[in-house]
């Protein structure tokens, strides 16, 4: 539906369409040209949104998170977030009733949903799988890392990775001591913001955002 690769894209333009087709429901359809065996959604929000419009199939949903994330009771009912937050909550409990089975990818994922939606029936669990062989291998690759104490953490660099609490953490111990360094090993939404501490707070000797790695074991392998 939009190709994120294209070069000087118009995101606005491009999100005005996407939200256009979650609106509605028939206009999507009318975009599916082949019949399917199973459909599965890659996640619950958006993925399961539109997994849901299609008719006459079997449906699966594959929840890789805490859905605690939509618990609107832990805010406040005056502010605008609980009003968004309790909207997405409602219309992901109405979403989950279309679908056939629930794969989950942990037993807190598992009691999340019986918690936070009440859903027990029709879930399987498939904990996510590691190839250690390949894993092993890819660390070897050489690469060029700093003396003394490296800390790395890989993931998309948004709210619900959280990594504004590692940075926290790094100016309060570079109070006592500066002999440690810390590799952020991805992109996303708030590496702007992350970016902007960083030099707010004196961590540039400190703390590097290196983006997106295709191989990012060697800076994880434990030497």
């Amino acid at each position: 539906m939009i190709d994120y690769t294209k070069e000087n894209r118009d995101e606005k333009k491009d999100m005005d369409y996407y939200y256009s087709i979650l609106a509605s429901p028939l206009k999507f359809n009318k975009m599916i040209k082949n019949k399917y065996d199973c459909v599965i959604a890659c996640n619950h929000n958006a993925p399961s949104y539109f997994a849901s419009y299609m008719n006459n199939t079997p449906k699966v949903v594959w929840i890789r998170g805490d859905m605690s994330e939509l618990n609107y009771n832990k805010l406040s009912p005056t502010t605008v977030e609980y009003s968004g937050v309790k909207q997405e909550y409602n219309m992901q409990k109405n979403v989950f009733k279309t679908f056939d089975n629930i794969v989950v990818i942990s037993d807190v994922v598992k009691k999340s949903l019986k918690d936070n939606f009440g859903i027990t029936k029709n879930i399987i669990e498939i904990p996510n799988s590691v190839d250690t062989n390949k894993i092993k291998k890819l660390s070897c690759e050489k690469i060029i890392l700093p003396k003394g104490h490296l800390f790395t953490t890989l993931g998309r660099l948004d709210n619900n990775k959280n990594q504004i609490l590692l940075l926290k953490a790094a100016k309060i111990a570079k109070k006592y001591r500066d002999d440690f360094k810390i590799y952020l090993l991805g992109d996303g939404e708030d590496r702007k913001k992350l970016e902007e501490y960083i030099k707010q707070n004196d961590l540039e000797e400190n703390v590097k955002i290196l983006g997106f790695k295709d191989n990012p074991y060697p800076y994880k392998k434990i030497v």
